[in-house]
């Protein structure tokens, strides 16, 4: 009797742990597809970090830089007379003063950028009138006029034919300047074979000594082929004067102002 009782007793439930082991067997896969929805929530995105802060620092910088550039320009313009004061008295004197000019138009020379000093000190002209001048003077070649002087000089030494060839042209070329044609940039490339760059930030050239034949030789021809662009008359000119040349502009630059 108890055989039987025992045969036809139903099967006992599966334990506990087996139905927790499926649970858990079901837990990787929807922890899953928990990450995936993380994901596309876009909560790793880190936003548009600091760039906004960079570009509006740049463009503060770039106000500030332009302030000041503006502040620095209106200093500048406003000072013109006193640069304008300081160029004629620590470089167009002491240049003139150690040039090769000749004594009359040097001590002619002297006589005006001092009356022109005293003037800009004493407030007489406004800023555009110095600034006028001193543009003006920029472009004269005062200092190369010296040297043109002592190529004729040289020349003179050497036979009659070469020394009447030089006086021809270095006279036109000086009329060239007179008739405002020729600047000193250009007269720097007539004598650049009898010249050496000097080594300051004037960027000024000294003559060479000594001089010799060939390259004053072909400064002449340099100073013929100016004279020629400029179709200045092919006659010697004695009446030309860089002092009287350097009044005209100052006069041209008190009452016009620059070019």
């Amino acid at each position: 009797m108890n055989t039987q009782d025992e045969t036809n007793e139903p099967n006992p439930l599966p334990p506990a742990d087996s139905e927790n082991a499926a649970v858990a067997g079901a837990e990787p896969s929807d922890a899953g597809h928990g990450d995936a929805d993380a994901g596309d929530d876009g909560s790793g995105d880190e936003g548009p970090g600091c760039f906004p802060a960079i570009m509006a620092a740049t463009l503060i910088m770039g106000m500030l830089f332009f302030i000041g550039c503006g502040l620095s320009a209106w200093v500048i313009f406003g000072k013109r007379t006193v640069m304008a004061t300081r160029t004629l008295e620590n470089n167009y004197v002491p240049q003139v003063q150690q040039s090769r000019l000749k004594p009359e138009d040097k001590a002619a020379l002297l006589e005006q950028f001092e009356d022109l000093i005293r003037d800009f000190k004493a407030e007489k002209y406004e800023n555009w009138q110095a600034s006028g001048v001193l543009q003006r003077l920029v472009r004269l070649p005062i200092i190369q006029w010296g040297h043109l002087d002592a190529i004729e000089a040289y020349a003179r030494t050497r036979d009659p034919e070469f020394a009447a060839e030089a006086k021809l042209h270095l006279t036109r070329l000086k009329r060239a300047v007179e008739m405002n044609r020729v600047v000193a940039l250009e007269m720097d490339n007539v004598l650049e074979t009898v010249t050496t760059a000097d080594d300051d930030l004037l960027m000024l050239r000294s003559l060479n000594d000594p001089l010799d034949d060939e390259s004053v030789a072909e400064a002449v021809k340099r100073a013929k082929f100016l004279a020629d662009r400029e179709n200045v008359p092919e006659r010697v000119f004695e009446d030309v004067s860089i002092s009287r040349i350097v009044r005209r502009q100052i006069e041209a630059g008190l009452t016009k102002g620059m070019y």
